[in-house]
């Protein structure tokens, strides 16, 4: 029984001291929450996009609308590298105005699409203001 143990010793005694630092390397790992990615390149960052305001209405709706302000300013979080690749024309700002009846100046509510990795924080100003300017 002995000479089993003796046999290759030096071979065992590295191997269980590799198999306890792998142990102790993962262990560490899950217990504070340890990442292999480069923190820098995935935290999340933070942009101002100055953005043009679009106006949706009804298939065969021939009314012209005027907007004011033309333009938004969007507040966006994102992992930095995608906001870098990212083109401002990705993001879809809006104007609803398939129910809207009236001709007289409204505030329309903005909304706003953008891609999947990719957070709206805020718009400035939240609404515009919408007039009817011919039929």
């Amino acid at each position: 029984m002995l000479s089993r143990l003796l046999h290759n010793f030096w071979l065992k005694v590295f191997s269980l001291g590799l198999a306890t630092m792998i142990w102790a390397t993962v262990h560490i790992g899950i217990t504070r929450d340890f990442s292999l990615t480069n923190p820098s390149l995935t935290h999340p960052s933070r942009q101002y996009v100055t953005l043009p305001v679009s106006i949706v209405t009804q298939p065969g709706d021939a009314r012209v609308f005027k907007v004011t302000p033309k333009e938004i300013t969007a507040t966006i979080d994102g992992e930095e590298p995608i906001l870098r690749r990212m083109s401002a024309k990705e993001i879809k700002v809006y104007v609803d105005l398939t129910d809207l009846k009236a001709k007289a100046v409204t505030n329309g509510e903005l909304r706003a699409d953008a891609p999947k990795d990719v957070t709206i924080v805020g718009l400035t100003p939240a609404a515009v203001s919408i007039e009817q300017i011919s039929p």
